[in-house]
């Protein structure tokens, strides 16, 4: 009731004092009411405390996401503020799940900007989506921010990778993903089939043998149908 009549009077309380509604808000659970605070303290450009920030962040990460949280969590990491990183990939896992990839990829593009990384679930859902799309650049863009933290995604989302490089015979960036692969030991039987048949059907027959031999050398062999079959590509 004061804050209302000291607005209504365009009286500016002290800085800290909007923290403490910004974090008494948030406590509260009362999230439209922070959310208003918060606005408030961007457009005076209000100091406050950064455990206030974090308080509106925790909360509403909870919340079902909206333009409305995706605006706010984005203006809040542009100030250099880093929520969890467990609500964050919560948050973006909950807008793959339903469909809703441009506000997903939008919150994924600013964090990892900022060298934060969500969960590998929330990068893996990404690049599959982009790859089931013939958006392969997008992938690829995504895996090289993804690489340039230290990061990797499952077998299961290379797999898929490297086989959308070969539908469009992108063949030394799937050579330099699958070095890349063999780097942080994500590689399965079926990654080895991919290139080697993958190079195969280029006539690229010496890097083939070379990707066969190392994945007798680590017996990752496939079962004898498979080996047949892919074997045949040298003939």
């Amino acid at each position: 009731m004061f804050f209302e009549k000291a607005r209504d009077e365009n009286i500016r309380l002290q800085d800290a004092s909007y923290g403490s509604m910004l974090r008494a808000f948030s406590k509260e659970g009362r999230v439209q009411d922070a959310m208003r605070i918060y606005d408030m303290i961007s457009e005076r450009g209000i100091t406050v405390n950064r455990s206030s920030i974090y308080a509106l962040t925790d909360v509403i990460c909870k919340e079902e996401p909206s333009e409305e949280v995706f605006r706010l969590l984005k203006d809040v990491i542009e100030r250099g503020f880093t929520p969890c990183a467990a609500n964050l990939s919560k948050i973006i896992a909950s807008q793959c799940n339903k469909g809703r990839w441009k506000e997903a990829e939008g919150l994924l593009s600013i964090i990892l900007e900022k060298g934060l990384l969500p969960d590998s679930f929330c990068c893996c859902a990404l690049v599959e989506h982009y790859c089931f799309n013939k958006q392969i650049d997008s992938a690829v863009a995504l895996h090289d921010k993804i690489e340039r933290l230290g990061r990797s995604l499952d077998v299961t989302t290379y797999n898929v990778l490297i086989g959308g490089l070969f539908v469009e015979r992108r063949i030394e960036v799937a050579i330099r993903l699958f070095d890349y692969m063999k780097t942080r030991n994500v590689v399965n039987s079926a990654s080895f089939s991919i290139m080697i048949s993958g190079l195969c059907h280029e006539k690229e027959l010496r890097k083939a043998m070379k990707i066969h031999d190392e994945m007798l050398k680590l017996r990752l062999k496939p079962d004898e149908a498979t080996y047949k079959r892919l074997i045949s590509g040298f003939t």
